[in-house]
């Protein structure tokens, strides 16, 4: 996980890149790999689908529970943030791994978890135990 800081923040008309940059943190990409889904979608509100719609370009996917799902590696969660607004973050094993805000204050509750998957498992390359 390569920690990636969200650049936009909610106010004055634009909502926040937290999502943007908690998938680029946790795939190992940069900001500008990533789009700002609330930005690229037709409506903002529809940034989940094309979230889905990217990470399926690229051969994954996502398991989404509602509420805390302890996941051994690191996995998306989003909640209340101390700010007042809803806000995504890294989690790593039950703990906040990064949270791309300049406060690094985290979430007060996780109230969604995202775990990310290959769509297709037989393409992970694994190697072999010396």
């Amino acid at each position: 996980m390569l920690p990636v800081d969200q650049t936009q923040f909610v106010g004055d008309g634009v909502g926040g890149n937290c999502v943007q940059a908690s998938v680029a943190s946790i795939l190992n990409l940069s900001l500008a790999d990533v789009p700002h889904f609330l930005e690229v979608g037709e409506r903002p509100e529809e940034w989940e689908l094309s979230m889905m719609d990217w990470l399926e370009e690229r051969g994954i996917s996502y398991i989404r529970r509602e509420g805390e799902w302890i996941f051994d590696g690191y996995y998306l969660a989003s909640g209340p943030s101390p700010r007042g607004v809803s806000h995504m973050v890294v989690y790593h094993d039950g703990s906040l791994a990064h949270d791309p805000h300049p406060s690094r204050a985290g979430i007060l509750e996780v109230k969604r978890t995202w775990v990310l998957a290959p769509l297709d498992p037989s393409a992970i390359r694994l190697t072999a135990a010396a």
